[in-house]
């Protein structure tokens, strides 16, 4: 939708600017012609061909905006469609597995009386399924939120390096179990910005997610803000590099380097909602490749 914004504002002025010359010129020429005419009937008679050549002039103008206009809008209504029907498709793919899951399981515990332990072990399965769907549900929730016209950020005055730590208090288990050691390095100096912090706080989460997933056991993870013209948000790894084709791509829904999304427990959707999140901050994420000590980096910048 910001795209679409552009793009008209853009293709307005152009051909605001285009019309404005060719009035220019058409006006000029008919001073030039008519400098020397006495004559009233062909004087009325120049100023109707001035007059008409300027409505003709707008009238093209007009008519191609229009069309333009309409075609671009086509085109974003193919897109979004395209985009929502692949959201509905992989969610779905993504929702079958657990699903079956918890089907045969509470079917094995209605037609069986296994005994505690395995009754346990059952449910404990269940419930994690459960969760599973219950995440990918909230994703596909959080996504769409996004991409709603309507939907605004909430901003208000933070201190960045605050929600950053809190953040990322919440997954210290999750990089302990997988022994994965992660540093990090905020400002002692607070420093502020204008964000949502539930939205921001989003982001954040979803990048420590995406490094404890996708790197081995014994890896190390590195958690940074940087003010200088811009604030950064550097979340480094020591794990795989990614290939230079996928640096961009890897931000679009459902896309994985390794083509293999669930293998570790990804919904793919975790980096296309941090980029809008960061996108309606007004700001950019991209990865580097050059952060010392690290193989890889997913930088925000605000």
């Amino acid at each position: 939708m910001k795209n679409l914004k552009k793009y008209l504002i853009c293709l307005f002025i152009v051909i605001t600017v285009v019309m404005a010359l060719l009035n220019s010129v058409i006006k000029s020429v008919f001073e030039t012609i008519t400098v020397n005419i006495t004559n009233k009937n062909v004087m009325a008679l120049s100023l109707f061909f001035y007059m008409t050549t300027s409505l003709l002039v707008l009238a093209v103008g007009t008519v191609i905006f229009v069309r333009k206009t309409s075609k671009k809008v086509e085109e974003e209504n193919i897109r979004y469609n395209q985009e929502r029907n692949m959201l509905f498709a992989n969610i779905s793919h993504d929702l079958k597995t657990p699903i079956t899951t918890i089907m045969g399981f509470s079917k094995a515990l209605y037609d069986d009386v296994p005994s505690e332990a395995e009754k346990k072990e059952l449910l404990n399965s269940i419930y994690e399924k459960s969760k599973k769907v219950n995440e990918l549900l909230d994703l596909m929730f959080q996504y769409t939120k996004l991409n709603g016209v309507d939907f605004e950020m909430k901003l208000e005055e933070t201190d960045v390096g605050r929600i950053i730590k809190e953040t990322t208090a919440l997954y210290y288990n999750e990089f302990e179990q997988r022994n994965i050691e992660i540093n990090i390095e905020i400002p002692e100096k607070p420093i502020k910005r204008n964000l949502d912090r539930v939205e921001f706080g989003r982001a954040i989460s979803n990048l420590l997610i995406n490094a404890y997933l996708h790197n081995k056991i014994g890896s190390e993870v590195s958690i940074r803000l940087e003010e200088e013209d811009l604030i950064k948000v550097i979340v480094a790894d020591n794990g795989e590099i990614i290939r230079t084709d996928m640096l961009e791509e890897i931000f679009n829904p459902f896309v994985c380097e390794d083509e293999s999304r669930n293998s570790k427990g990804g919904s793919g959707l975790g980096l296309a909602i941090t980029k809008k999140i960061v996108d309606k901050h007004g700001g950019k994420i991209y990865i580097d490749s050059n952060i010392d000590g690290y193989t890889k980096g997913f930088v925000i910048e605000l």
